[in-house]
């Protein structure tokens, strides 16, 4: 079957990044606009932040390392921190897991992030995520809140 050429646009607007959807009709042959779609609208509901990111320019590890660095700076334990961040995400500030509860540099739980004061919108910023693991280390005293095999990373 072919793609029929009676897609359907739209346009939504965040913040200053527009995104244009494409919803294909039933029977495509390209899934892909429809989840990339999905994928955009997804992202924008989460927060601003994804898109400010996005329209920026996804930022570098060294970008990201100095983030988690600034953030555990004092505690002796910033290299460990980046360690825990780069085997939790790789270090990708907007990644979620498969299951979809958890997200970010230290994949957090939306749960935890909030009960400790996260910014609404806020969990999938690099800076942001990083403050709350932080809180989360000092009031647990360790990594407990992160998959235990990049505890001992």
């Amino acid at each position: 079957m072919r793609c029929h050429s009676t897609a359907t646009k739209a346009s939504i607007i965040v913040g200053t990044l527009t995104a244009t959807l494409l919803w294909m009709p039933a029977g495509s042959t390209s899934a892909a606009p429809s989840l990339a779609a999905k994928k955009v609208a997804s992202e924008a509901s989460l927060g601003s932040n994804i898109v400010t990111e996005r329209a920026a320019g996804v930022a570098s590890r060294a970008e990201m390392i100095e983030i988690i660095k600034a953030e555990f700076k004092g505690t002796q334990n910033d290299a460990k921190a980046v360690r825990v961040a780069d085997c939790e995400s790789n270090l990708n500030p907007r990644v979620i897991d498969h299951t979809g509860r958890f997200y970010g540099l230290f994949q957090l739980r939306r749960d935890v992030f909030d009960d400790l004061g996260g910014r609404v919108g806020g969990i999938l910023d690099a800076k942001e995520n990083s403050r709350i693991a932080y809180i989360a280390f000092k009031k647990l005293g360790g990594w407990q809140f992160v998959d235990p095999a990049c505890s001992r990373a």
